[in-house]
């Protein structure tokens, strides 16, 4: 999927109220989306998560395994809680990947320490 194409399926398909489970624990609620950043709520903190972040770690790992270690590690600024990123942006990411049907299995993973979550994107 180009970038265009996969800014075209957020905005088409990812609207504002929409609430997605978290693997994990707790919900995303959607509060905006534009061609710019997804802004989204959860607890009471509202996230923001540029669009190319986003589609960095599609074309990245499209085609392959990725688990969310390796999404902090390839972009810890965003990702990584200990770098003032959100550890939270990962499970987001997978989240709306799979909503999108650009998994291959869905998510995977029991979100341990040693069973991290995982997915495999289609490239």
């Amino acid at each position: 999927m180009l970038k265009t194409e996969l800014i075209c399926a957020i905005r088409d398909n990812v609207k504002v109220g929409m609430v997605f489970d978290n693997p994990g624990r707790g919900s995303s609620e959607i509060v905006s989306v534009s061609n710019e950043r997804i802004v989204y709520k959860r607890g009471n903190s509202k996230l923001y998560l540029k669009i190319q972040d986003f589609i960095d770690v599609y074309e990245k790992f499209a085609g392959k395994r990725c688990t969310t270690n390796d999404i902090k590690a390839f972009n810890p600024r965003v990702f990584c809680s200990r770098d003032n990123g959100h550890g939270c942006h990962c499970t987001f990411i997978f989240t709306i990947l799979d909503y999108l049907k650009l998994l291959k299995n869905g998510i995977c993973g029991s979100g341990k320490v040693g069973d991290s979550f995982y997915i495999e994107i289609l490239p």
